[in-house]
C-alpha cells in the first residue's frame, strides 16, 4: 500500500464484505486462491460469520478456523477458499506479500489469484489507477474483484472517497471486465443498503446525500487475460453532454450578465438550486435492499443475468 496510517490498522472483514465473499463462493469455481489487500482483521466474530454462511448455503468448515486469531483469514478459508494471502506495504501485521501498490506487481503475481478482496485499502494508495490495475493483473481470467470501500463522510480516513461512477467506468465495456453488482450501505443504528445503477444507464448523476458515513460494495469479474482498468474513462454525464447537439454555449454564456449581483448571493442561489435538484433526484438510480439476505441474492442474481462481453 501507500503510506501506512494508524487508521489502516482498523481494517476488518465486516458482514458486508463477507457477504460479497460468500456470493463469490457460490459462483463459478468458488473463491479459490484469495488475496486480501491489507491484512484483514475479523470484525464480526466467527459465530456471525457462520450464520451468514448458513444463510448463503455455503458449507462452513470448522476445522479451518484458528481459535482466538484476530485475522479474518481462517473465516475466508472456512467459507471455501483454497488459500488466503495478504498484501501490504509493510510486514508490520505479518502479511504474506510485501508490495507497494503504487508500483506495478511483478510477473510472478500476475494471474496468481481467483479472488482479490479490498476491505479498505485502495483509498490509502495514492496512485489509484496503478493500484486497481494491479488488482486486475493479479486475477486469473474469470476471477473476481470484490471491495468494501469508503464513499461519503470519511474525510481524513485516507486519500480518497469513491463514487459509484468511478467503478462503473473502471470496469466499463472496453476494459475486458464486467461490473457485476454495485451496492451502497449507509451506517447507522439500522444500516440501509441500496443497489446502485450505472449513471450512464440512468442518464444522470446518481446521488445519495446523508449525515452518516456510506460505503460502496463492488463486485467485478475479469473476462479477459489482458483486462485494462478504464485508463481512458470519462464521466458518463459529461460524455452525454459532449455528444448532445442541443447544448447552447451562447445561452450558457448569457449567465455572465448577472455579474453585477454580489457573488455571495449568486453562490447562495446556486446552492439552493443544487440542493433542490439533489432532493428531487434523490432516489434515481438507487433501489433499497431490505436486508443482508437480499444483498447476497442481488449479487448472485446480477452475475447470472449479466451478459458477458
Amino acid at each position: 500500500m501507500g503510506q501506512i496510517t494508524p487508521r489502516q490498522k482498523d481494517m476488518g472483514l465486516s458482514q458486508y464484505g463477507f457477504t460479497l465473499l460468500l456470493a463469490r463462493q457460490t459462483l463459478g469455481s468458488g473463491l479459490g486462491r484469495v488475496l486480501t489487500l491489507g491484512r484483514q482483521r475479523s470484525a464480526m466474530g466467527y459465530g456471525n460469520a457462520q450464520r451468514l454462511a448458513e444463510m448463503a448455503g455455503v458449507q462452513w468448515t470448522l476445522d479451518k478456523l484458528i481459535p482466538h486469531s484476530p485475522w479474518a483469514d481462517s473465516a475466508i478459508l472456512a467459507a471455501g477458499a483454497s488459500s488466503v494471502e495478504s498484501m501490504d506495504f509493510s510486514d508490520y501485521e505479518s502479511c504474506s506479500v510485501v508490495h507497494d501498490l503504487n508500483r506495478p506487481v511483478p510477473p510472478s503475481l500476475k494471474g496468481a489469484f481467483d479472488t482479490v478482496f479490498d476491505g479498505g485499502t485502495l483509498e490509502h494508495v495514492f496512485d489509484f489507477p496503478t493500484a486497481i490495475q494491479n488488482s486486475m493483473d493479479m486475477l486469473a481470467e474469470g476471477g473476481y474483484f470484490l471491495a468494501e470501500t469508503p464513499s461519503n463522510n470519511w474525510m481524513g480516513h485516507g486519500f480518497y472517497q469513491f463514487s459509484p461512477e468511478l467503478f462503473y467506468r473502471t470496469f466499463g465495456k472496453t476494459s475486458g471486465c464486467q461490473l457485476v453488482a454495485m451496492m451502497l450501505f449507509r451506517e447507522g443504528l439500522f444500516d440501509q443498503i441500496f443497489a446502485v445503477d450505472d449513471p450512464e444507464a440512468v442518464g444522470k448523476r446518481v446521488r445519495h446525500n446523508v449525515r452518516g458515513r456510506t460505503s460502496l460494495l463492488v463486485m467485478a469479474k475479469k473476462l479477459s487475460a489482458t483486462a485494462l482498468a478504464g485508463r481512458d474513462a470519462q464521466q458518463s454525464d459529461y460524455q452525454t453532454k459532449w455528444r448532445s447537439l442541443s447544448d447552447d454555449p451562447v445561452g450558457t454564456a448569457r449567465k455572465g450578465r448577472l455579474s453585477f449581483v454580489p457573488h455571495s448571493l449568486l453562490r447562495g442561489l446556486d446552492n439552493l438550486r443544487t440542493d433542490f435538484e439533489r432532493l428531487r433526484n434523490r432516489n434515481e438510480g438507487l433501489r433499497r435492499l431490505p436486508n443482508i439476505t437480499s444483498l447476497f441474492q442481488h449479487c448472485t442474481h446480477e452475475e447470472r443475468r449479466s451478459p458477458t462481453l
